[in-house]
């Protein structure tokens, strides 16, 4: 078996239904699916009983988060290459290839895939924020597509060969959402692991974002996360939490969003405070 690809998953039955219609689909197919129903309430089960054409494994657990879901994953996986996917991707026909051709090519390396929102949604203007150039996604951060950092480690769509992860596993202390990939990536990297960026490998992230809350209310959690992160490695400090914290001019320009919340449905101006909001998020988990 060349590939495993493993997909935590949680109450999303009918999507995930769509990313394992697409992997049927993928243009060289000696791999295997690892499911991990973590603590989900859906029909999951009766959905991937009920699927063929594909060979998959399926675990059942009670909540335990998706760092916990994905070293469950790593664990039963048989594949060289690990691949790890959200229940809510869909990837493009080559997706795998496009990977693959990478890994052998190169060695001692991570493959970091693009992730879009779909072609026939009509997206608005707060998921164009957040990718592919925003605080979700963020492309055009890459400085070195030869060697992105750590900082790229996404679960979305990413994949390296499973002798990485024999020692080296997500950390299940981490709670809720935010940053557990990041900081396996962080290991990984100083044991000599870089991260290439093929943007070739495309997958379509199928989760809409209706209400701006939904996503930068989640910044509560990742405050408190990249606070365990720090405890780990000090020397970190600066990149996770001073550079986004609220305060100064960002704290004034808050208030006068506040005074004057007509500005909001000002394009350019409603990015500037959804921006501020995820500073102002983040400050309260870090209290």
């Amino acid at each position: 078996m060349e590939i495993s690809i493993i997909i935590p998953t949680y109450n999303r039955a009918e999507i995930l239904k769509k990313c394992l219609e697409s992997l049927k689909k993928q243009s060289i197919q000696n791999f295997e699916v690892i499911i991990i129903d973590d603590g989900g309430k859906d029909n999951t089960k009766d959905i991937i009983d009920n699927f063929k054409g594909l060979k998959i494994k399926y675990f059942y657990q009670k909540h335990k988060q998706q760092g916990v879901a994905r070293n469950k994953g790593i664990e039963k996986s048989r594949g060289k290459y690990i691949f790890f996917i959200g229940d809510d991707i869909i990837p493009k026909k080559n997706f795998l290839e496009e990977h693959i051709k990478i890994h052998k090519e190169k060695k001692n390396v991570a493959v970091l895939g693009l992730t879009l929102w779909p072609k026939n949604w009509k997206i608005n203007d707060f998921m164009n924020y957040l990718a592919p150039n925003g605080p979700q996604f963020n492309y055009s951060a890459i400085k070195n597509k030869e060697n992105c950092g750590w900082e790229f480690f996404w679960t979305s769509n990413i994949s390296l060969e499973k002798k990485w992860l024999k020692k080296e596993r997500f950390d299940n202390s981490f709670k809720g959402w935010g940053y557990e990939d990041l900081e396996l990536g962080y290991r990984l990297e100083k044991l000599g692991l870089k991260i290439i960026f093929n943007k070739n490998a495309i997958a379509y992230h199928y989760h809409y974002y209706k209400n701006p809350e939904t996503f930068l209310y989640k910044q509560k959690n990742a405050a408190k996360s990249a606070l365990y992160f720090i405890k780990k490695y000090p020397e970190l400090r600066e990149r996770l939490i001073e550079k986004n914290r609220l305060r100064g001019k960002y704290k004034l320009l808050f208030k006068i969003y506040s005074f004057f919340p007509g500005l909001i449905r000002i394009k350019k101006l409603k990015i500037i405070y959804w921006k501020l909001k995820r500073r102002y998020y983040f400050n309260e988990g870090l209290k």
